[in-house]
């Protein structure tokens, strides 16, 4: 049940995302593709703190282990904060937040065909994910996170957080 209000949330979440950057006027400049990818990261590291929150260190999905169970909830809050902060580098038009966010999206491929299998494998009523359903896995996983990577890699992208430089006295010529 708390899966579901966990999905249903972050899933508003998105829309209102969308819809909110879509709605700010110095936003619009920014290209769709940029915007949407920063609302992506916004919401997955919010999802993230949900998922916190909400599962806790005490829930089956963590292990047994203090050490292990706070390392897990140290990594998942640093990775929650680097998107959050990627994403609003983003909408703020600060260059290193497609950066950030590109390194961030190449470091959870992994993590989502993981959870992605396993999560697959659960719905099918298997206890390990099959060879297949890794392969499927990570064909989703990798088309879901190269869409994000490749808006973010853009030209229109790249242009859009350029910092412009001042002309300096040395590069002008005629005098």
């Amino acid at each position: 049940m708390k899966s579901v209000l966990v999905m249903t949330v972050s899933i508003s979440l998105l829309a209102a995302g969308i819809l909110a950057v879509t709605r700010i006027s110095s936003l619009r400049r920014l290209p769709f593709g940029l915007r949407l990818a920063a609302v992506v990261l916004i919401v997955s590291g919010v999802y993230d703190l949900i998922e916190i929150v909400t599962s806790g260190a005490g829930s089956g999905r963590i292990a047994d282990s203090s050490a292990y169970a706070a390392g897990m909830i140290t990594g998942k809050l640093l990775y929650a904060a680097l998107c959050i902060t990627a994403g609003l580098a983003i909408l703020y038009r600060k260059p290193f937040g497609r950066i950030l966010g590109m390194i961030l999206l190449l470091t959870a491929i992994p993590r989502g065909v993981l959870n992605f299998a396993h999560g697959l494998a659960h719905g099918m009523k298997e206890t390990k994910p099959t060879p297949s359903v890794w392969i499927v896995s990570a064909f989703v996983m990798i088309g879901w996170y190269g869409t994000l990577l490749y808006l973010l890699f853009r030209k229109s992208s790249r242009d859009a957080l350029r910092i412009a430089r001042p002309i300096s006295n040395f590069t002008q010529s005629g005098e």
